[in-house]
């Protein structure tokens, strides 16, 4: 396997300045290391503040990290400009918690799906529609909802659509930022069963991306990952093959997560999530 995507010794550090003038500083990640093989599926775990988010967007390029380093294919992102990281964007992309909030609304399905082709590819018209229907196709959406817009859409076609659009230029890396958690149970596993049928390995690795779940449901983590990486306090405290991380847990952080679950001890290999 490639290693797509490493960070060494990652930092961020976020800074306020109160009424008063006085100056604060918050340090959101330190310090963290992890490398996302090709193909894989890897699930960040955490509480509430312990850095998953923050890490995410630094990985994803959207956030530029204080200190550390992030490398793609052995290429050094943090000291490319904006300019440079529009080639590398398309190739690690990000599908957040309410795609609602970031589709635009007087877009339909079809403009949605088209924007990326548009402004990175020179692809025309008709086979853009052409192509639209088959990421729709690969998602589980019907064909007949292009013209739609998205706020037509229930919340499972909603984050079906975000992840639709974000296969678009076939990405190796696709990041999903706690995009379940939003969702009932039921349509939480249909995205879940989803995202292991795009990650299935009689896919063309060419056209399988590895995909990072970002969230605080150690039982999905369990159901879905092969590998599992807890946080706690803007650290990365444990990391680890999925049934050692659940079946043999060395930190604190991650038994206070296992203690929080119920039904877990039995989840030991990834299948469909029902």
């Amino acid at each position: 396997m490639e290693a797509l995507l490493s960070a060494e010794n990652l930092g961020k550090e976020y800074s306020s300045r109160h009424s008063s003038g006085a100056k604060t500083s918050v340090r959101a990640l330190d310090h963290a290391n992890l490398t996302i093989w090709s193909g894989t599926r890897v699930a960040i775990v955490g509480a509430s503040g312990s850095g998953k988010s923050t890490l995410a967007a630094c990985l994803a390029c959207l956030e530029k990290p204080s200190a550390g380093s992030i490398r793609f294919k052995n290429q050094e992102l943090t000291a490319l400009s904006e300019y440079e990281l529009r080639s590398i964007r398309p190739q690690i992309q990000l599908v957040f918690q309410d795609p609602a909030t970031v589709f635009n609304p007087n877009f339909t399905v079809l403009k949605v799906l088209e924007e990326p082709w548009i402004l990175q590819t020179k692809i025309a018209a008709e086979e853009r529609r052409e192509l639209a229907r088959e990421l729709l196709a690969r998602v589980g959406l019907p064909r007949n909802i292009l013209g739609r817009g998205p706020r037509d859409l229930s919340g499972g076609q909603r984050q079906r659509l975000a992840i639709a659009r974000a296969l678009a230029l076939e990405p190796k890396i696709l990041i999903l930022d706690e995009a379940l958690s939003a969702l009932d149970y039921s349509v939480q596993a249909q995205i879940a069963n989803l995202l292991l049928d795009l990650s299935d390995r009689s896919i063309p690795p060419t056209k399988r991306p590895a995909i990072v779940l970002i969230t605080h449901d150690l039982v999905m983590a369990a159901r879905f990952a092969e590998e599992i990486v807890v946080m706690q306090g803007g650290h990365i405290v444990e990391s680890g093959p999925t049934q050692k991380i659940i079946g043999s847990p060395e930190h604190e952080a991650t038994f206070a997560l296992l203690a929080c679950t119920t039904g877990i001890a039995s989840i030991t290999e990834n299948g469909p999530v029902v």
